[in-house]
């Protein structure tokens, strides 16, 4: 029984080592590697393949017994995946150039962010143009046909404070022409106004006391001025026109011509029967002739309330000269 088991396990040791030296040589058991040969029966293998429906498939490329297949009939070719050098063409060639793409910009205005000026009312703007100074504001009036629009509405320029400033010729004009019902201009060199039509302005009240200018300037300002309540001319050159011209407003109440000359007491005559409305009226230190101050206080209105007439205390001859004016206050 020993001896049995012995020849067992030895069999099937030999059996064991024979298996792998077929798997490691590839040579089947009792052959020799070098007498080891694979065939093949084309006949078999051909029967086989046609009842398959499998055709065989030569050098040439083609199946046997069969012609190749018609261009039209024939499956469309693939198309190469992207990456793939296919051909000659440039852009296969690698570094040649970048293809980017370009991704649009977020609405900063739909995500909270900054919105464009554009974007603003009218009313915004104009609320933040009235805190502007005069000369920023005639820049920005240059930036859009909309910004000038409201940079030359009539909310901005209802009062202009343009004290000691130089305003060159057509400057003024410009300015008034927006509307402006309220000038203070004193201590100003005044050019040419330069307007650009005839139609009267909206001035209600000027101050132009102590200006650098000209009668001649004077004179196509207030040509144009038909609403004024008051005015101031102190310290200036004036002239019979100018004067004239003053009467225009016949809605006048407060009148300053302290220290002007240059006019006649027929031109004062024409412009206090003309301004019978004034209430306050200042013409002291004017240099008046006795013509002047019997003008004065025989033509001023009776609506007068206080009437100036410091410096002419030599030509004032005829203290009955302004009996009839209880309620005038007459400063001599």
């Amino acid at each position: 029984a020993d001896f049995e088991f012995a020849a067992s396990a030895g069999r099937r040791g030999m059996r064991e080592r024979e298996r792998r030296r077929v798997l490691h040589d590839g040579t089947p058991p009792n052959t020799s590697p070098l007498g080891f040969s694979w065939s093949c029966n084309h006949a078999d293998a051909a029967s086989l393949m046609s009842v398959m429906g499998v055709q065989l498939i030569h050098d040439g490329g083609t199946a046997s017994g069969t012609s190749p297949p018609h261009p039209q009939l024939s499956p469309p070719a693939k198309r190469p995946r992207h990456g793939t050098n296919t051909g000659p063409g440039k852009e296969n060639h690698p570094h040649r150039f970048l293809v980017s793409k370009r991704f649009r910009r977020a609405n900063a205005s739909a995500n909270g962010g900054s919105r464009s000026c554009d974007e603003l009312p009218d009313e915004l703007l104009l609320l933040i143009f009235r805190s502007l100074s005069l000369p920023h504001l005639l820049k920005v009036s240059q930036v859009s046909r909309r910004w000038h629009r409201l940079a030359f509405d009539q909310a901005l320029w209802y009062s202009v404070d343009l004290s000691s400033a130089t305003l060159p010729a057509g400057t003024l004009g410009r300015v008034l022409a927006s509307g402006v019902m309220v000038l203070r201009s004193p201590r100003s060199f005044l050019g040419e106004p330069g307007f650009t039509h005839d139609s009267p302005l909206l001035l209600q009240h000027m101050d132009l006391s102590h200006c650098i200018t000209t009668p001649r300037t004077l004179l196509h300002l207030l040509r144009r001025c038909h609403r004024l309540i008051g005015l101031s001319l102190e310290g200036l050159q004036l002239s019979d026109p100018v004067l004239r011209a003053v009467g225009q407003s016949q809605d006048l109440h407060r009148l300053n011509l302290s220290s002007c000359s240059g006019f006649g007491h027929d031109a004062l005559h024409h412009m206090l029967h003309s301004c019978s409305r004034l209430e306050e009226v200042n013409v002291s230190w004017c240099g008046f002739g006795r013509l002047h101050v019997g003008v004065t206080v025989t033509q001023v209105p009776e609506t007068v309330t206080q009437l100036n007439i410091s410096g002419h205390r030599r030509s004032l001859t005829d203290t009955g000269t302004c009996r009839g004016h209880t309620h005038t206050h007459t400063h001599t």
